[in-house]
């Protein structure tokens, strides 16, 4: 049986990613989506140690869409990561006011807690 990586801490990697992409090009919480309610995802330990690389967008209702791995990953790892994305929850980037669609291109750093 294999070990199983948890990534517990997803949840603060995805608001750490998006708090340093929006400070780096001098932007607002506005300016990005920002994450609200996140799911723990648990992956073979096979992936530890790499970066999974997925792209979707979060619409103007904070909900993720068109969720893809583009990472190479098994058929299972590739549903497990949707699935787990797609329950995710944001407050979409807003632009004069309004929100709106915004594509976004997360990296999953995977390690063992």
């Amino acid at each position: 049986m294999s070990k199983i990586t948890k990534l517990t801490k997803l949840s603060f990697v995805l608001i750490a990613m998006f708090a340093s992409t929006a400070i780096s090009y001098g932007m607002k919480a506005q300016d990005v989506p920002i994450p609200t309610k996140t799911q723990e995802l648990i992956l073979s330990s096979d992936y530890e140690g790499k970066t999974l690389y997925v792209t979707f967008e979060v619409d103007v209702d904070g909900q993720p869409i068109n969720v893809v791995v583009i990472s190479p990953v098994d058929e299972e790892t590739e549903k497990k990561i949707v699935s787990s994305i797609s329950s995710w929850e944001f407050v979409p980037k807003h632009q004069d006011g309004v929100p709106v669609k915004t594509r976004v291109r997360l990296p999953i750093v995977v390690t063992s807690s």
